[in-house]
């Protein structure tokens, strides 16, 4: 390790041992923090950011060794943590970290993609692609998963076909141990392809249930079997264990099998995940919140 290695690793340990002890802010300073911030009080903004550096650290632990240090992926979800506070809206109801989570993460991957140049996009698919891409992130923003294929396809007004050669021809912004290979051994981001979870996702789950199996239990049948099913989670209600099954399904699948709307089985998970944060540590929901990202 030359000096230079060693002033940095330093550093990096003085800045983690700061952080630290920050505690975390209750809902009401946070909310009116925000609202502060949105109207240009840097203090605010300050204090916002300060309060929520750990949780950058938790997301950021995740990306290692894809081409940044620590310190850079850090630096990068810092970054999209203040963009996050710059557009949170209090009036949602949402936590500002459940919020940030996206921002943070996107933050960070775009930095990981310059670095090592995981983006090629095929000038023909340039359009396209950001159609799509531009589509995907409009749906989660909205309903708080991913959009399926029929719909995308409704959205884009491309057909599923070129949309999945689309995606076929582009290294998307997603870690390399997150794509799945098709039977042409073309790299295939991981929510279009029907292979088995990454590890990182299944790992997410086994915390996941571990974290708030007491939540879970709490839980009326209904709310508590949309949440199974969501997250592809194990029947912890009845004692069989903790743990995961395999593909979570989405809320259109979930509401065929309940005899209820898409829609309506959004708004009862929506109401059950709050629930269930309610109950749980502040941390804990970042579990949740990197499994409502990769689609459960």
């Amino acid at each position: 390790m030359n000096q230079s290695e060693t002033y940095d690793d330093q550093a990096l340990q003085k800045y983690l041992s700061d952080i630290a002890n920050i505690k975390p802010l209750s809902r009401e300073e946070e909310n009116e923090l925000a609202r502060k911030a949105k109207n240009g009080d840097k203090e605010a903004l300050n204090k916002l950011v300060r309060a929520n550096l750990k949780f950058v650290v938790k997301i950021a632990s995740h990306y290692q060794g894809k081409g940044l240090s620590f310190a850079e992926l850090i630096s990068e979800g810092n970054i999209g943590l203040i963009k996050a506070i710059q557009k949170f809206d209090t009036t949602k109801g949402n936590k500002l970290i459940t919020y940030a989570v996206w921002w943070i993460r996107q933050s960070i991957l775009f930095a990981l993609a310059e670095k090592t140049r995981l983006i090629r996009v095929p000038l023909n698919k340039a359009g396209d692609f950001n159609k799509i891409k531009k589509s995907q992130n409009h749906y989660y923003k909205e309903y708080g998963e991913k959009i399926d294929m029929e719909d995308l396809s409704d959205e884009t007004s491309i057909d599923k076909g070129n949309i999945i050669n689309t995606l076929n021809s582009v290294h998307d912004i997603i870690p390399i141990d997150n794509v799945s290979y098709g039977n042409n051994k073309t790299a295939i981001p991981t929510q279009f392809a029907n292979d088995t979870e990454n590890p990182q996702t299944l790992y997410y789950k086994k915390k996941l249930a571990q974290k708030i199996k007491k939540s879970l239990k709490s839980l009326n049948k209904r709310d508590y079997h949309i949440i199974k099913e969501y997250f592809g989670l194990d029947d912890v209600q009845n004692g069989s264990g903790l743990g995961i099954t395999s593909k979570g399904k989405n809320f259109a699948q979930i509401g065929e099998e309940i005899g209820l709307s898409r829609e309506r089985v959004r708004q009862l998970q929506k109401e059950a995940l709050k629930k269930i944060r309610k109950d749980a540590n502040p941390e804990d929901d970042l579990y949740i919140d990197y499994l409502l990202q990769s689609g459960g």
